[in-house]
């Protein structure tokens, strides 16, 4: 038999210690072979606010292809995404680089580019082009969370208080 104090004593540390937990966060993953990924965020640093936007290509290797990153106009981060979303797609159609897979981590602005229908009305041209953008060929458009898109983001955050183009385009592709 045990004294009550050299219970307590040998359970005390073990009911007060707090479980420690491992949060699997997503990280990027490359596409299909002949397939090529755009991530791209906005940031904003009010609603709204300077904003900032910024986009990474990358091949099934996950070699670099193109990033980017500018400033954005006045607006809030919604208004930063579909300006991004749009700004990479036109850049995009102007290449010949294959069927693409299209991920951000705003689920609004992805809904948006996807769907016929649904934005916000002081985004309606730019969502609409984005759509007609979208049409042939069609990229794959997908959320994801932003530790799947972290370089993207930090494109986006760069210019929000910085001002000028940055691209970066690896090979022989022209601007």
């Amino acid at each position: 038999m045990y004294p009550t104090g050299t219970i307590l004593r040998n359970w005390l540390p073990v009911v007060t210690e707090k479980k420690q937990r491992t949060k699997l966060l997503p990280r990027w993953c490359p596409p299909p072979k002949c397939w090529i990924k755009l991530n791209f965020d906005g940031s904003s640093s009010g609603n709204p606010g300077r904003a900032g936007i910024g986009g990474v290509l990358r091949d099934h290797l996950g070699n670099l292809i193109m990033h980017f990153s500018k400033p954005a106009e006045i607006c809030d981060a919604n208004e930063a995404e579909v300006s991004v979303l749009l700004f990479a797609l036109q850049w995009y159609a102007n290449h010949n680089l294959g069927p693409l897979i299209v991920e951000g981590d705003s689920s609004n602005t992805i809904a948006w580019a996807s769907n016929q229908t649904g934005g916000l009305w002081r985004m309606a041209s730019k969502i609409d082009e984005i759509r007609d953008l979208n049409s042939s060929p069609r990229p794959l458009l997908r959320h994801r969370r932003r530790s799947a898109n972290d370089w993207a983001d930090s494109l986006a955050k760069e210019r929000v208080d910085q001002d000028g183009l940055s691209i970066f385009v690896v090979g022989n592709l022209t601007l």
